[in-house]
């Protein structure tokens, strides 16, 4: 066997229905699952796409390059990694319910069921440590990791996860725990197709598909998808006290205080013993982003994440060689989004107008900086997916030809509103300050239109932005979230009729017949060519824009070992830093 190629390895071949479920599901499971895979093939490798602006012309996914393995001699344990709080620890801490901060602090204390490797190339295993498809595709067996323990907290006490347990969650993250609240379960299309997970007895689980689908499994893999133990449900606990939180992953929280300082200590596993290196991590609480980055110049704390195109500037001029850049093209894309529901963008004509008037480029490059972003439409990462060079050169978002669009922007928004005197308000999902990206295309629609009165809008907070997104009480917002870790997940879930996250309210049959096509096509080229139409029409309607693929950046102090070169294509870039603190260590002098 030369490598148990999946559906997203190269070169592709077409495949049968029984091996493309099989290839495409259970790829990097493990050897129990290696039977299932289909063996042999090429052995060429996939190319990568470039992280400049809008150049590249390959047609691969993003792909980082491997972390390096540490050496287990090499490491020194013991010490503190010190970061800081920032606005991606205020949120309530259900994972289940959470849009995306949730998700970064239970990749710290929790597991998912299955992972994405490095390149988001495939699957591998980590609470289930096998899966099985013995049949038409309805029937999906996963096999727990034995011996995974919950931290030794109330209610659960360190009582050993089980196959119920797995069951619980997959069931609560679908929304049919709660199908009078399904919408506040915003992952509920990560799992499609969904009907049913039964314990077969402690160890496996039994998940009934109402249709096979190709990218349930990948869907399962979701960053955010950590498991939690019933009883916190079940109880009543109270997930707004982080504290109060039970995971199987490698820390625990001792004590949180959002506004002075968050505090976790190490738990070590029976399956993860070697880890965490480190004996505690510290988030401190600054005031504000300039009182954080003094603070890592000077040493105070150890990492700087998500630094803006000044703050770069400014830590290289502070801090010099004393600190490290890392980089890395994640699945975290910056969007705009109307909402169709509201008069202003009722009319699809306003919506087309809005998507030629903006200038995503300018804004882009003033914001993120030269080389830190890559152009991306309706899919990003996925081989599926237009290529940037592809939608660089597309009306709206090619800069050449941008004078022209204004123009067609004008003349369609006029069929509709003929004195240009709408009036909206643009929601970012940030309550800390004006963001710098909303501010932008506030002033460029203003440009275009001065007659119109369009306001920005801060939510009260993040909880209060996820609230409004499901409720769709919004007329246009500004935000930058994680993508799904499948491509017709991806568009499923942001904007098909029934997506559990088309908070733009976008319905659309034809696009809706094409998605259910593809599900069902296990001919690569065919299912290829299908999403491109399903895109174009995303495109065509543009109600949500998808127009910016950041780079993700966290500085380092140069005696941070063990996050060179961690980050990952396939997830969210701060998900990344927190999953990696379990193998970072301190080398200071």
């Amino acid at each position: 066997m030369k490598g148990d190629r999946g559906y997203w390895d190269r070169p592709r071949r077409n495949l049968s229905r029984r091996r493309f479920l099989t290839a495409t599901s259970l790829a990097g499971l493990g050897a129990a699952s290696l039977p299932l895979v289909g063996c042999g093939g090429d052995d060429d490798d996939a190319g990568s796409a470039s992280g400049s602006n809008g150049g590249s012309s390959s047609s691969a996914p993003p792909t980082n390059a491997a972390a390096p393995t540490a050496n287990v001699a090499q490491v020194k344990r013991g010490g503190t990694i010190k970061g800081s709080t920032g606005v991606t620890f205020s949120d309530v801490w259900d994972p289940h319910r959470s849009l995306t901060s949730a998700g970064l602090l239970w990749n710290m204390i929790g597991n998912l069921a299955l992972r994405p490797n490095r390149d988001a190339s495939k699957i591998e295993g980590e609470l289930v440590e096998k899966t099985e498809v013995p049949g038409d595709g309805t029937e999906i067996l996963l096999t727990i990791r034995k011996g995974v323990k919950w931290h030794d907290k109330a209610p659960v006490n360190g009582r050993e996860m089980t196959a119920a347990d797995v069951a619980f969650n997959l069931s609560r993250i679908s929304g049919k725990l709660n199908p009078a609240e399904a919408t506040q379960f915003p992952r509920r299309s990560t799992l499609p197709n969904f009907e049913s997970a039964t314990p077969v007895d402690a160890s496996v689980v039994r998940v009934k598909l109402t249709a096979p689908h190709s990218g349930f499994l990948r869907g399962l893999s979701d960053f955010r998808n950590s498991f939690l133990p019933p009883e916190l449900i079940e109880q009543g606990v109270n997930l707004g006290d982080a504290t109060k939180l039970v995971g199987t992953g490698p820390w625990t929280i001792t004590s949180f205080d959002n506004t002075q300082k968050i505090v976790l200590a190490p738990v070590k596993s029976s399956w993860e013993p070697d880890v965490p290196y480190i004996a505690g991590l510290e988030f401190i609480s600054f005031g504000d982003r300039l009182s954080t980055q003094t603070a890592f110049a000077q040493g105070q704390i150890d990492l700087f994440e998500a630094p803006t195109k000044t703050e770069r500037e400014t830590l290289k001029k502070l801090a010099g060689d004393k600190v490290r850049e890392e980089k890395w093209t994640h699945h975290g894309w910056s969007s705009l989004r109307m909402n169709t529901k509201k008069e202003v963008f009722a009319d699809p004509r306003a919506r087309k107008a809005m998507f030629l008037a903006l200038n995503y480029k300018a804004a882009a490059d003033a914001v993120h900086g030269d080389g830190y972003w890559t152009a991306t439409g309706p899919l990003s990462i996925f081989p599926e997916a237009f290529t940037p060079a592809d939608i660089s050169k597309m009306p709206g978002f090619n800069p050449a030809t941008k004078e022209k669009d204004i123009a067609d922007a004008k003349a369609l928004m006029a069929q509709v509103f003929p004195n240009g005197d709408f009036s909206f308000k643009l929601l970012q999902a940030s309550s800390a300050q004006p963001s710098e990206l909303a501010v932008r295309f506030l002033d460029q629609m203003k440009a275009v239109w001065p007659k119109a009165n369009i306001e920005l809008e801060l939510p009260a907070d993040a909880a209060a932005f996820a609230k409004r997104l499901n409720a769709g009480d919004y007329d246009m917002n500004e935000y930058t979230l994680g993508g799904l870790p499948d491509s017709i997940l991806e568009l499923e879930s942001q904007y098909s009729t029934t997506g559990s996250r088309n908070y733009q309210k976008w319905a659309d049959a034809e696009f809706d017949a094409l998605l259910l096509k593809a599900s069902t096509q296990f001919d690569i080229a065919a299912r290829t060519e299908t999403l491109r139409q399903a895109q174009q029409r995303a495109i065509d309607d543009p109600t949500l824009v998808k127009y910016a693929l950041p780079s993700y950046v966290t500085y380092y102090g140069n005696y941070v070992k063990g996050a060179e070169g961690y980050g990952s294509a396939g997830s969210y870039g701060t998900y990344d830093t927190r999953f990696a603190f379990k193998k970072m260590w301190l080398d200071k002098a």
